[in-house]
């Protein structure tokens, strides 16, 4: 007779299903099921009356030219129905993208195909990648505002604070990593650094961050590929890597989008035109909104919610308030709430998940909601 599997706690959740299987199944948050309904009409120049949804951490502004890319690929392999020779990605592929981050956000850096390790995608990698560099109970810092999705796509349990009010706070870390999203982390000599979605080149002493420091990179935002779900870990630390790579049978890539990948990322031709011209419709809607970087927009309406009641201080509530006055009008935003912003009247746009058409009638949108949320509240 087999003995029972023991996975830890007995106590189970309705239908069997456990404290932490339940939490996976949670109801969504108010704002990500009205953007579920709110898609289903966007805005369109045929539909100039649908909704403008700017919640998804996601470029769509060069798809098409990937698509392209796509359909001009050559047939797989036939060994790509088999077993691979290693579940941390292939040998090619892992070339590919060394060269890649070489002649881009890593210039400067020789990067060894061999410390990479490829996973179905970022956010893959990082809850593999702080399984493997904390115990449970021990935290990750992620300085906030941060990207909603962290509080359920990670199972570890992170700290999202302001990290210099963090700072000020403690003045000897106790965590075991700091997760900087395009941010620059200063003061930290014993923690992993996990630098996610790198846009720029690394900076200081490589011997002295080689087994400090991580690199988690998705082809979701430079490369428009998110639906191929595929990111990747460059670590020189072998611990660390190889405890990740231990991983990667849960959490593989398919054979046929590696090799579809291998042979788009060896076109270096291809790449360099097509990071151009992503840059160029990137930039046709940077300049539109006048943002502050990289593929978002951190709103501030605190002006909006002050209009209140002067003799008290704006809390969530009013912002949630705001937000409703906005998707009324056919604008979705993140409330910062979500982000794990420090205070009320905060809201995340993702300007790449639409056409930079629609921006100026979401500006025009915003303004008259904001206005008609003053006078209401008057």
């Amino acid at each position: 007779m087999s003995r029972p599997m023991n996975c830890g706690s007995t106590e189970v959740g309705p239908g069997q299903v456990s404290k932490r299987g339940s939490a996976a199944f949670a109801p969504m948050s108010r704002y990500r099921a009205a953007f579920t309904e709110a898609k289903r009409r966007p805005w369109s120049p045929q539909d100039p009356g649908g909704n403008i949804v700017t919640v998804v951490a996601e470029n769509k502004l060069s798809v098409d030219l990937v698509h392209e890319r796509l359909s001009r690929c050559s047939p797989p392999p036939v060994d790509v129905l088999c077993y691979p020779n290693s579940y941390s990605g292939h040998e090619r592929l892992r070339a590919a993208l060394a060269s890649t981050m070489e002649r881009t956000f890593m210039h400067g850096v020789s990067v060894d195909p061999n410390n990479i390790c490829i996973q179905a995608g970022a956010g893959a990698i990082l809850d593999n990648l702080f399984w493997a560099i904390g115990d449970a109970g021990q935290g990750v810092l992620i300085p906030a505002p941060c990207y909603p999705q962290f509080d359920k796509d990670l199972t570890m349990k992170p700290v999202a604070v302001s990290l210099s009010s963090w700072m000020k706070r403690h003045q000897r870390p106790r965590l075991e990593a700091v997760l900087s999203v395009a941010q620059e982390v200063p003061g930290f000599q014993s923690l992993n650094v996990l630098a996610r979605e790198v846009v720029s080149e690394l900076e200081g002493g490589e011997a002295r961050l080689a087994r400090l420091l991580h690199v988690v990179y998705g082809l979701s935002k430079d490369f428009c590929a998110s639906g191929l779900r595929v990111g990747c870990l460059h670590s020189r630390n072998d611990e660390i890597r190889q405890a990740v790579e231990g991983l990667s049978y849960y959490t593989s890539v398919s054979g046929h989008t590696q090799h579809l990948l291998s042979e788009i990322l060896e076109d270096k031709e291809w790449v360099d035109s097509f990071l151009a011209e992503n840059a160029r419709r990137m930039k046709e809607s940077y300049n539109i909104l006048a943002a502050t970087a990289s593929m978002f927009c951190w709103l501030d309406l605190r002006e909006a919610l002050g209009s209140i009641d002067a003799s008290c201080d704006p809390t969530w509530d009013h912002e949630e308030q705001l937000w409703e006055e906005l998707a009324k009008r056919g604008v979705y935003l993140t409330p910062g709430r979500y982000c794990h912003a420090v205070e009320p009247g905060f809201f995340r746009m993702c300007w790449t998940w639409v056409e930079p058409k629609a921006l100026p009638e979401a500006a025009s949108r915003m303004r008259t909601a904001i206005d008609a949320f003053k006078k209401n509240r008057k």
